[in-house]
């Protein structure tokens, strides 16, 4: 098994640092709780509590096979990237984010944080390959997909339920020979 060195990144604008459990906020909870931030996520689907989201936070702070980012812009926690479940047989992962900061949208902050993570994850962790899946109603988030320069691979016809009814799932990779 590799090991997974868990330390600060740094990107142009924006930081990126493990986060522990001492990163839970009532704004976090408030992100994950706001239905037009979390209309794409996944933690939509159940009701989100200190208790749940400082769990989650003690097992990706322990975890051998994920790194749990927050982005900080000027010293503020603005959203999440998370590298992982890592698959160290074939030396793959995924790579999901969000950004609960609404004054944080639209700035290529998510871009930078993608870019950094993949430059991360095939140089520093020696992976081939990261993965990413998006709702095909999250024109945003194929953007920023696309401009970190991840190819679309493939889509699952009407596998997610969006906000507003089935939508495809746009599966995004990128491999270490082609990143640049």
């Amino acid at each position: 098994m590799n090991q997974i060195k868990k330390k600060n990144l740094k990107a142009n604008s924006i930081e990126l640092r493990p986060l522990s459990e001492n990163d839970y906020s009532d704004e976090y909870l408030m992100w994950l709780e706001n239905e037009e931030i979390n209309r794409y996520l996944e933690t939509r689907w159940e009701e989100q509590t200190e208790q749940k989201i400082r769990s989650f936070l003690r097992s990706m702070e322990s975890s051998e096979n994920n790194i749990l980012y927050g982005m900080i812009l000027d010293q503020k926690h603005i959203g999440n990237i998370k590298i992982g479940p890592i698959n160290w047989n074939h030396m793959a992962a995924d790579v999901g984010y969000f950004i609960g900061s609404r004054d944080a949208w639209g700035k290529g902050l998510a871009t930078e944080a993608v870019r950094r993570v993949t430059e991360f994850a095939f140089e520093e962790l020696k992976l081939n390959k990261c993965n990413a899946g998006v709702y095909s109603g999250n024109p945003g988030s194929i953007r920023v997909l696309e401009k970190a320069g991840y190819t679309l691979e493939g889509c699952q016809r009407s596998e997610c339920m969006g906000p507003d009814g089935w939508e495809d799932h746009l599966l995004y990779g990128c491999l270490r020979k082609e990143f640049s």
